[in-house]
């Protein structure tokens, strides 16, 4: 009997296990089977811009200046984000929204994202595609990249609109090893798959669009929700986000914005969540000729919630170069 005992636990614990996976893969199909094409939310020609091998989707709308609208990083992202200031920026200028690699209409391949990367694609995007030194309005996290990028090259950005930006406070600190793990387990086709899917599921969406993103919870329409749903459920939708939950691209830009030559402004929510805006206040003191803009009524996404306010701000910004 002694004999018999643990292999009866083996048996249990392989069937336990197996079933488990079983119920993960279907999970993951069903999740799979939900799939549908990112709908164009933005007015204008879409293009497509190849780089490194992938393709760069991209949306061009009027005519003038331009300005390149640059999305932020999370699980759904796409330039949908910015649908507000693609119809209420578009007087006597160029517009250009950019998916960023991994993300809305672009290629999701699995590639070490990283904060470098996205650097280097904006900045290659606006050489080769804007072709003419441009103003930048980015979101979030993507606010970094486009410090970088504009420290790197500024024959070729003229001014930066930053709405809650990170790299100096929040998402400033290299990715660590739970960091790593936390990557690897997400990209892996199994179980990170399952997670990304909890994750972009409808309840979690809805979760986190009510309690994080806006103030008012009135914000999260069906359409925000049905649009951030589908971005998440593309084909290897999940490689990008990996990068972003882990850490992999955070970056310290602390010293790029200070030395800026460009004009910059800088928006924020009084009730964002994930970066209070007691953080802009040591953006403002490493660069004090910066200019803030705290939207009173807004959490993280001001340009939405306070769309009006925004862009009349945003274009006065914009028409004194």
């Amino acid at each position: 009997m002694a004999t018999v005992a643990p292999w009866r636990w083996v048996r249990c614990l392989i069937v336990t296990v197996g079933g488990g996976l079983a119920t993960i893969a279907i999970f993951n199909l069903y999740a799979q089977r939900r799939q549908a094409p990112l709908p164009s939310r933005l007015e204008g020609e879409v293009h497509s811009y190849r780089w490194r091998g992938h393709t760069i989707a991209y949306t061009i709308r009027g005519e003038g200046v331009p300005l390149l609208l640059v999305h932020s990083v999370n699980g759904t992202a796409s330039s949908f984000e910015l649908r507000k200031q693609w119809s209420g920026l578009v007087e006597g200028r160029r517009l250009y929204a950019l998916d960023l690699l991994g993300f809305g209409g672009s290629d999701r391949p699995d590639v070490a994202y990283s904060a470098q990367l996205f650097t280097d694609l904006i900045t290659d995007f606006v050489h080769d595609v804007v072709g003419q030194p441009t103003a930048v309005l980015a979101s979030s996290l993507s606010s970094s990249f486009v410090v970088a990028a504009a420290a790197r090259e500024p024959h070729l950005f003229t001014q930066l609109l930053l709405i809650e930006p990170t790299g100096i406070v929040a998402l400033a600190k290299p990715q660590g090893r739970a960091g790593r793990v936390t990557q690897q387990v997400i990209r892996s086709p199994l179980v990170g798959a399952c997670l990304f899917n909890l994750l972009v599921s409808r309840p979690s969406i809805r979760f986190f669009l009510a309690n994080q993103s806006y103030h008012d919870p009135a914000g999260a329409t069906s359409q925000v929700l049905k649009q951030s749903y589908y971005s998440g459920h593309q084909p290897s939708a999940r490689f990008a986000p990996a990068a972003f939950l882990s850490g992999a691209l955070n970056s310290n830009v602390r010293q790029q914005f200070a030395e800026l030559p460009q004009p910059v402004l800088i928006a924020w929510g009084q009730y964002a969540k994930p970066t209070p805006v007691a953080q802009a206040k040591t953006w403002i003191k490493l660069k004090p000729q910066a200019k803030l803009v705290i939207f009173e009524a807004s959490g993280m996404l001001p340009h939405d919630e306070e769309s009006e306010a925004f862009n009349r701000i945003a274009n006065q910004f914009f028409d004194h170069i």
